[in-house]
């Protein structure tokens, strides 16, 4: 796993730097293929941040978590990206990840015409394979 660490408002430490590392292979062991993390840490005022945005699989995986203690930040969001990728794998090998609703037209319409909530029309293209 390729690791990227970076430091915003506050001066690099080993510590930190292995600490997340640390954390970051732990992750690792539920990801099959290579993957690339990028870790951003960073200080505004009393507000520590920690944020990490993973690509494993042609997925992009993000968590972000804000505390009062940058190392309590890292373990929260180690938490929270563990989730998501234990609910990533867990998916059907066929079975394509979902995006945003998006709020047009209703999804138990079918065919290329569905009426829009403000009265707009929206056109549809379905591909059946």
């Amino acid at each position: 796993m390729h690791i990227d660490i970076t430091f915003k408002n506050i001066d690099p430490s080993d510590a930190l730097k292995d600490y997340a590392k640390k954390r970051l292979t732990k992750i690792g062991k539920f990801i099959d293929r290579p993957a690339e993390a990028h870790v951003i840490l960073s200080v505004e005022k009393i507000r520590h941040k920690a944020e990490v945005t993973l690509n494993a699989d042609g997925v992009i995986i993000n968590a972000i978590e804000i505390t009062e203690d940058m190392y309590s930040a890292i373990d929260i969001v180690m938490e929270k990206l563990e989730r998501q990728v234990k609910k990533h794998k867990e998916k059907a090998p066929g079975q394509k990840a979902r995006g945003k609703k998006s709020g047009r037209g209703s999804p138990g319409k079918t065919g290329k015409e569905a009426q829009g909530s403000k009265g707009k029309r929206l056109f549809r293209q379905t591909h059946e394979c």
